[in-house]
């Protein structure tokens, strides 16, 4: 019997975040160029050194995704950041959990057009996604286990109930 699940929490919303990965390697190429060719390589050499940074930096961003973690042998879960297969995120004990729940949840993503303005300004875009929750014993407030399609949801909440012995409920 399997004691572990390792699901997606929530993938990131591209429209509002690969833009920045861009201009973040756009902005880290220059000085990465600079340097490279400050410690003494040549132009073609200096060029590959910050394009490599930049591609780096653009492949982060593409990646990155939330994910939640659950080991049940040693009553632990984790919510992480994943990261081109890099995991970042501490583990944590788990509190009894009564039910798990599956509800709709929507996001709105304002897009900014200009940086730095109190006011939302720019495009809205909306996310509309099922929410996994796992309902601690006692509290008022759970545990998200994931933000995903409305069949995603329901398969990882069954994975979720069977690890945990718990119903799902609406």
């Amino acid at each position: 019997m399997t004691t572990h699940y390792d699901g997606v929490l929530r993938r990131q919303f591209l429209l509002e975040h690969v833009h920045k990965g861009f201009a973040a390697a756009l902005a880290v190429f220059l000085p990465a160029f600079s340097l490279a060719a400050y410690a003494g390589l040549d132009i073609i050499a200096a060029m590959w050194v910050a394009s490599a940074v930049g591609l780096a930096l653009i492949i982060a961003v593409c990646t990155y995704q939330q994910r939640f973690s659950l080991d049940t042998s040693h009553q632990r879960y984790r919510s992480y950041l994943w990261i081109a297969g890099l995991r970042f995120g501490k583990w944590q004990p788990l509190p009894a959990i009564s039910h798990i729940v599956v509800k709709p949840y929507s996001h709105s993503h304002y897009l900014s057009l200009t940086d730095g303005v109190p006011v939302e300004l720019g495009s809205k875009a909306t996310e509309r996604k099922w929410q996994v929750l796992l309902s601690v014993v006692g509290k008022p407030i759970g545990i998200i286990a994931a933000y995903l399609d409305q069949e995603e949801a329901i398969r990882s909440a069954a994975s979720l109930s069977k690890l945990l012995n718990v119903e799902v409920t609406k």
